[in-house]
């Protein structure tokens, strides 16, 4: 489909079916189902809950700006649950010795990981959760268009992270017992 890439704004290009998460989160949501995979996780949109299998996508980015976000995608993915049920990020997290004894810690990541690509990953998804929302979803994501296009800007390479802006990691793991 031929149109302008919301991220990079080149017009008459070829626009990919972009995803709205990769899909490989989508796969993994569904192997993580007590009992084995759920075929039809349940979808939440205009108040309604549903089960479906189908991926949220849209004609939304030129097959560079594709590439782009899938390169960080794609390092994500190695931090993030694995087929094996290990979570390599939780390798990566030090806690802090105050922390230790209470029921919720805080941490800090250790320099091996790129936050950098971690906060590229959660911004480009909350980008895409405002701007597919047209037509393709129906979402309470609302940057406006102030901040969308901060993002937008960032996401591009064209600006620094916005300074009006924070990611916040949360990393949940079961404990035993």
């Amino acid at each position: 489909m031929l149109g302008t890439c919301a991220l990079c704004r080149s017009e008459q290009v070829e626009l990919r079916d972009s995803h709205l998460l990769p899909s490989w989160a989508y796969k993994r949501v569904r192997a993580t189902r007590a009992g084995g995979p759920d075929p039809n996780p349940v979808n939440f949109t205009e108040g309604k809950a549903f089960q479906t299998s189908k991926q949220i996508t849209g004609f939304l980015l030129c097959s560079a700006c594709e590439d782009r976000f899938g390169r960080r995608e794609n390092y994500v993915s190695q931090l993030c649950r694995q087929s094996d049920g290990t979570t390599p990020l939780i390798q990566h997290l030090r806690r802090r010795a105050d922390q230790v004894d209470k029921p919720l810690e805080v941490a800090e990541l250790d320099i091996k990981v790129d936050a950098e690509n971690l906060a590229y990953f959660a911004v480009s998804v909350v980008w895409r959760g405002d701007v597919m929302k047209e037509g393709h979803l129906a979402s309470d994501v609302t940057l406006g268009d102030r901040y969308r296009e901060k993002f937008r800007g960032y996401l591009n390479g064209d600006a620094a992270f916005p300074l009006c802006a924070r990611v916040l990691l949360n990393v949940l793991s079961r404990r035993a017992g």
